[in-house]
């Protein structure tokens, strides 16, 4: 039974090589922002199939987010930053993969949301069929409240000193029986 089983995974690793040797990583994966700000998500891809002739097309990707889809939106950069291909053992220099922005009204609680980006693509000659999964990387959105600002000490006193005035003021205007 272990050799099955060993066999199998052999086998499952063995298809999942096939599709190449893509990898995501982000620059900043984990992120916070208030409603209403965007966070932009950097990142590298590289592959690191060993085969001098693994050139990988990569011709889409898949972006998802646990956030209600009220809470926010995707500026998908797939088509303006990502190159068409990568050649065996070539990296990008540091790609703006994608945006999230934060409605300044969210629908959901404040927390932290996990999420996927993926790769599409394959060995097609650059036709645009192929939709493997290539790579997959998580990122985090955690949603915070805005902060509210205090008032500065400054404008505090000129209140303290007005009131004071105006209630000093008023005293000496009322005749005394």
């Amino acid at each position: 039974m272990k050799t099955l089983i060993s066999i199998l995974a052999v086998m499952a690793m063995g298809a999942a090589g096939a599709h190449g040797g893509i990898v995501i990583q982000f620059s900043q994966p984990d992120q916070t922002a208030s409603p209403g700000q965007t966070l932009q998500f950097f990142g590298y891809l590289s592959n690191v199939d060993a085969d001098a002739g693994g050139r990988i097309y990569l011709n889409a990707d898949s972006l998802n987010l646990e956030l209600g889809l009220a809470s926010y939106s995707f500026t998908d950069l797939f088509f303006s930053t990502v190159p068409l291909f990568l050649d065996s053992g070539e990296s990008t220099a540091e790609l703006e993969l994608f945006n999230v922005t934060l409605d300044p009204f969210p629908a959901d609680p404040f927390g932290t949301y996990w999420g996927t980006y993926g790769l599409l693509g394959g060995f097609d000659g650059g036709d645009g069929s192929a939709q493997d999964h290539l790579a997959q990387a998580t990122f985090s959105v955690k949603t915070i409240p805005p902060n509210v600002p205090e008032p500065s000490s400054l404008v505090m006193v000129a209140t303290g000193f007005a009131l004071l005035y105006v209630g000093t003021g008023k005293a000496r205007t009322h005749p005394q029986h």
